[in-house]
């Protein structure tokens, strides 16, 4: 989901390209800052639609971070961090990944068994 930061309307890549026709902005990379949730896809396009390909990179407009565990380049609007048994952030990952590490409740090695809970012992 693409979100308009001005207006926090939802939109999609042909109303961002309508936008930047209407507007006669001089360049697309400064009106793709006003935009979040764009994915590297989006923002490839756009560039190469616009013809800013060759002056701009993706990583210039979006934090563009890699998946701990798929390995696909996203936004880091598109990510989040799973958690050890701890509660502790363990490691960024996609959404699509998250689910799939976080079904236990937490990512990674179980550090401590239920005897663990007992500090007193008799």
């Amino acid at each position: 989901m693409i979100i308009d930061t001005t207006t926090l309307e939802f939109v999609d890549v042909d109303d961002i390209k309508k936008t930047y026709m209407e507007e006669d902005t001089p360049v697309m990379s400064e009106l793709l800052r006003t935009y979040r949730g764009l994915s590297v896809d989006d923002v490839n396009e756009l560039l190469a639609w616009s013809g800013d390909s060759e002056y701009v990179s993706v990583s210039d407009i979006i934090d563009v971070k890699k998946c701990a565990y798929c390995g696909k380049e996203l936004n880091r609007d598109n990510m989040e961090f799973t958690r050890d048994c701890y509660g502790i952030p363990y490691r960024l990952v996609c959404f699509d990944c998250w689910d799939e590490l976080m079904e236990n409740g937490y990512d990674g090695q179980r550090y401590y068994d239920g005897i663990d809970e007992y500090v007193d012992y008799y």
